[in-house]
């Protein structure tokens, strides 16, 4: 494993996106991890407490990294019938990842 130097971060002008790219396989329960953690933390979180605190500008922060995160929404669910143990290989240029 090559930690930290495995990891490829920046953002894809032509769409305006954020990416990270990992370029180790990874088994299917931290591969899901890394792609939930953004839309908990960016998107969800603050949208509940947007809601629950009446603060309009975190709830709308919160809804449009929630819209944001729907590429990870659809690999998410792309990776529902693989198992835990099973190892995926991120892909480097398209939405996604290889089954190994």
């Amino acid at each position: 494993s090559k930690g930290i130097k495995s990891f490829r971060i920046g953002i894809k002008l032509k769409y305006l996106t954020p990416y990270c790219h990992i370029k180790e396989p990874l088994k299917v329960k931290y591969y899901r991890f890394g792609i939930a953690l953004p839309l908990i933390i960016l998107g969800i979180v603050p949208s509940l407490y947007g809601i629950f605190t009446g603060d309009g500008t975190v709830f709308t922060f919160g809804l449009i990294f929630t819209l944001v995160a729907g590429g990870d929404i659809v690999v998410l669910i792309w990776l529902t019938n693989l198992d835990n143990e099973s190892c995926v290989l991120d892909h480097p240029d398209k939405m996604g990842f290889t089954k190994l």
